[in-house]
């Protein structure tokens, strides 16, 4: 509103020295004086000439003549700038009322990230849901592990980040927000912390940033809305509780919000790295191989006998990777002759170091 004001004024001081200088003003009542503008008598009505210039309103009392060019070429120029303020009124208010920024302060992201296994893998979990009943569509979901990495080589990468797969539901980093769903990055032999386990995870130095955006259904535009985990926010062995619940007499979902930050513990959950449990999983699948065939011979000498962190890996896992016992297999002793199991190839150190904030203003031991 200032600027129209300082605008109307503006021009309404330049139309009046222009009807000064050519003398207008003393010359009016005279009916052959012909002025530069018509009925402008003093100070206040150059005001109201200005703004009825600047915005068409044109009452048709007073008016530009063809006796003065400059007049006419500050009239031509009010014109301009006036349809230049509206729109960048325009462009201002709009933005304003749309708010995407409290729009995406009604996006909720889990406090506590947790790793648990699903179908037999372990998995890292964290929980995404919208307050509004406005619908949040084209919705992704990134994240990205930030720490440092050094090379076979001994270089030191600092701020490293390491682009993490996450999943909505069965949908590949995209889902529909209508109720709070959990976002799951599968530990995979590509993921970053593949390599993590429980003992570690107590002493790592590392941030996860999550990022979500989508397009807000009522007004079409772009809303970002970002967290970060480091490790003391990561829970080993736990899930999220239950929130959706079914009433019978409506026959409809009830999402309970109060229950979104709750995590349950998740009892027998291995200890072990993804990495470990993989090794352990790959010596069920020869052990039960070897059971089918019927081959016995002797210990290849090539077999490594378990590290102690492998013995309690196998004893936590509970599982018979074939499917077909019941019970786990001995997978400590020794395969058959000619046959070894190949245990991954270590990948080049790395050490973390915490960013805690998602601004990456970070304040870091380079040594460590």
């Amino acid at each position: 509103m200032l600027s129209f004001v300082i605008s109307w004024a503006l021009f309404a001081v330049i139309f009046y020295v222009i009807a000064s200088a050519h003398g207008d003003l003393d010359h009016l009542g005279e009916e052959d004086w012909k002025p530069c503008i018509q009925n402008l008598k003093g100070f206040t009505a150059a005001f109201l000439y200005s703004v009825e210039s600047q915005h068409t309103i044109g009452y048709g009392f007073r008016y530009t003549t063809e006796e003065c060019a400059e007049a006419i070429i500050f009239m031509c120029l009010q014109a301009a700038v006036g349809v230049a303020l509206q729109a960048f009124m325009v462009g201002v208010v709009f933005a304003k009322v749309q708010l995407p920024k409290k729009r995406a302060q009604t996006l909720l992201f889990s406090k506590n990230a947790v790793i648990c296994s699903r179908d037999g893998k372990l998995c890292l979990l964290f929980r995404i849901g919208n307050m509004r009943r406005s619908l949040i569509i084209q919705s992704s979901v990134r994240a990205q592990l930030v720490h440092h990495r050094k090379t076979i080589e001994g270089e030191l990468l600092p701020f490293h980040q390491h682009e993490m797969s996450i999943q909505l539901d069965s949908m590949s980093g995209s889902a529909f927000l209508a109720w709070p769903v959990t976002a799951c990055h599968v530990i995979t032999p590509s993921s970053p912390i593949y390599d993590l386990s429980k003992k570690s995870l107590e002493r790592a130095k590392f941030e996860m940033i999550v990022i979500l955006e989508g397009v807000i259904e009522s007004t079409g535009m772009v809303t970002q809305a970002r967290t970060s985990y480091v490790p003391e926010e990561i829970l080993w062995g736990h899930r999220f509780a239950r929130l959706l619940t079914y009433r019978k007499e409506s026959g409809q979902y009830v999402v309970d919000f109060d229950r979104f930050q709750l995590v349950e513990h998740v009892p027998n959950m291995p200890l072990s790295s993804a990495r470990d449990l993989d090794i352990v999983r790959h010596a069920a699948d020869l052990r039960n191989a070897e059971d089918e065939d019927g081959v016995d011979g002797e210990v290849n000498r090539s077999y490594q006998a378990p590290s102690p962190s492998l013995q309690r890996a196998v004893s936590a896992v509970g599982m018979s990777a074939g499917g077909s016992h019941t019970t786990t297999p001995n997978l400590l002793e020794a395969p058959p002759s000619g046959h070894t199991i190949p245990v991954p190839v270590r990948r080049p150190s790395v050490s973390f170091a915490p960013t805690r904030d998602v601004s990456l203003e970070m304040d870091i031991d380079m040594e460590s």
